[in-house]
């Protein structure tokens, strides 16, 4: 049985049909660990140069609060390569230009940031390499020796599919593409009513009770009811009171909030997507002409359309992300993004927000295969501990999801 929280977020599948492990994961943040790791031809010096590097360390606080947090303390703007999760020890590299600060080292209760060295240029995205985790399962059942044969099979084999993780739609409150959603069809006063009403069974009851007053109106009882984690609402609300319109209150939103709602939406298509592939048994590595690829070398290559009679030197497939410049090429992914979106009642020109310009999101391509490697495992005492490396783009918690199978994402430590 597919659980219902995956559902929710367009995965209706497994990849592999072997009875899953069971347990549970981040019982403490210390059993969740994960450490970004760059490819290894980038340079870094000790002598100043145009921008500074930080590692980020933090716990129990998400990417986007951590850096709003940083850029006060360092009195400039910090700019991440990937998103962390808050229920994790994680460690990331940040950057920021340099302003020749005296203090390179900066620390609180909830993250440091320890002065890494200087680069000439800034660090993109594409200088992440990936993650390497330290995971811990606990209550696991005894049959684990098959699962982990499998799911080294399934990795070897390029079985498993790189879905979008939990974390990318919110595990406790999945929402954030229920949002994308209605700014794409310009829905934005509904957009704003599921930021502050949508309830979910794992919020807490009185963060629940605050969601059903506000979707009766009454958004000054809601008000002094909220605490400090509900500080996106409490401002919309503030605006609101104010009479500002809906999307005035998206403006004054950060702008990685404001394309991350939309981002979580073109997410969720891509998963639905990936879904219909892996129900009709889609062959992943039988490349159609045209289709675009891309060969996993020292970094991943650019991508470029695959020709008959092309050597297959490790070559990948790119399925599309839709966005406004999505175009058709007619290969076996199209077909079953054309059924996506004609059901969700969208067209690729919807991500071009005219209202809410800075939001939208051209569309991209994404490796649908789940790249990882060095999968081990050891016991300790009571608990399973788990290393592996997985390449820019996937998510831990979808290889642990077919190891585990677990029948409740969320109680499951997801």
């Amino acid at each position: 049985m597919i659980p219902s929280l995956d559902s929710l977020i367009g995965i209706t599948n497994f990849c592999t049909s072997f009875e899953g492990i069971g347990g549970k994961i981040r019982e403490n943040l210390e059993d969740f660990v994960v450490e970004e790791v760059l490819w290894e031809d980038l340079e870094f010096s000790r002598e100043p140069s145009n921008y500074m590097v930080f590692k980020l360390r933090k716990r129990g606080i998400d990417t986007l609060h951590a850096i709003k947090k940083g850029s006060k303390m360092i009195k400039g703007r910090l700019y991440f390569l990937g998103m962390k999760d808050a229920r994790a020890l994680t460690t990331q590299y940040v950057y920021t230009e340099n302003k020749r600060q005296i203090k390179y080292n900066f620390s609180n209760l909830l993250f440091t940031l320890e002065f890494f060295g200087y680069t000439e240029r800034p660090l993109r995205k594409e200088d992440l390499k990936g993650n390497f985790f330290h995971v811990s399962i606990k209550d696991f059942n005894a049959k684990i020796d098959e699962a982990f044969d499998k799911i080294n099979l399934a990795l070897k084999e390029k079985r498993l599919l790189n879905f979008f993780g939990y974390q990318r739609f919110g595990s406790k409150r999945p929402i954030s593409h229920l949002i994308g959603r209605e700014m794409v069809k310009r829905n934005f006063k509904e957009a704003l009513n599921l930021l502050l009403c949508y309830s979910y069974p794992y919020e807490d009851l009185k963060t629940r009770e605050i969601r059903e007053i506000c979707s009766k109106g009454d958004y000054e009882r809601a008000l002094k009811d909220m605490n400090s984690k509900m500080d996106l609402e409490m401002m919309v609300i503030k605006k609101l009171l104010k009479g500002s319109s809906p999307i005035d209150i998206f403006r004054t939103f950060p702008l990685k909030l404001r394309r991350l709602f939309v981002q979580a939406y073109q997410s969720y298509l891509f998963n639905l997507t990936l879904s219909e592939a892996l129900e009709k048994k889609l062959n992943f590595q039988n490349f159609e002409e045209g289709e675009l690829v891309l060969s996993l070398n020292k970094r991943f290559s650019k991508p470029f359309p695959y020709k008959d009679g092309i050597k297959n030197n490790v070559l990948l497939p790119l399925m599309p992300l839709i966005g406004y410049s999505y175009r058709s090429r007619n290969t076996k992914f199209d077909e079953l993004i054309s059924k996506v979106m004609n059901r969700e009642g969208i067209r690729e020109r919807d991500f071009f927000i005219d209202e809410l310009q800075e939001a939208s999101v051209p569309g991209d391509f994404r490796i649908p295969i789940l790249l990882g490697e060095d999968f081990k495992y050891y016991l300790l005492e009571d608990k399973l501990q788990l290393s592996f490396f997985l390449y820019r783009g996937s998510y831990a918690t979808m290889l642990l999801r077919e190891l585990m199978k677990p029948s409740d994402p969320y109680l499951a430590g997801f």
